[in-house]
């Protein structure tokens, strides 16, 4: 039980501190809520180990261990904490926590999955990267529109979707076209 409120808290700081300090775009922020069946890209979802994701997709390109680090790829945490990234050829980066005890994949939850390119990987919905916006829009609607942060070098505007902690967040091209697909959470 105190396992899983460190991390509800530390997923919580996380985004607290990304949504503070990403300039929104000139309509009032409205994050949408989605079903929790939806946190999945690839068949990799928050109860998957990241011996799961080696059983389904083999080694990874490289594996970047962080050990008691305040900065995660994705952005910055207050707390530090152990967690390991699994990268497969910077298309597909999968980031899971290291409760300090192992870093055996067995024991390592997933928290975050990204896919930056077609690669036929795509959410229980079946959106996918290249795919135009809209497809998501006509199932869950419209929801906050934040613009570029300013760390990240990139024109992308980003779209939140969320399951209470979860977020499920699109990058999207000024052509309305899915550039990147996240999901972040806390383990089960």
């Amino acid at each position: 039980m105190k396992k899983l409120f460190i991390r509800i808290l530390v997923l919580e700081c996380f985004l607290f501190i990304n949504l503070y300090t990403i300039t929104f775009a000139n309509t009032p922020l409205k994050v949408s809520f989605i079903p929790i069946s939806e946190f999945s890209i690839g068949g990799i979802s928050f109860q998957s180990t990241l011996q799961d994701v080696i059983n389904i997709y083999g080694k990874p390109t490289s594996i970047t261990p962080h050990e008691n680090s305040s900065y995660t790829s994705s952005g910055p945490y207050i707390m530090s904490q152990n967690f390991i990234t699994y990268n497969y050829n910077n298309k597909f980066i999968i980031e899971a926590y290291n409760d300090g005890l192992s870093w055996d994949p067995k024991d390592l939850f997933v928290y975050s999955v990204t896919i930056k390119d077609a690669n036929n990987l795509s959410t229980p919905s079946g959106f996918h990267v290249g795919q135009s916006f809209s497809s998501v829009t006509n199932i869950y609607g419209y929801t906050a529109k934040l613009k570029k942060s300013t760390n990240r070098n990139n024109n992308y505007s980003y779209y939140c979707y969320k399951y209470y902690e979860a977020t499920l967040i699109f990058a999207v091209d000024y052509n309305n076209i899915i550039r990147e697909i996240s999901i972040w959470g806390v383990t089960c």
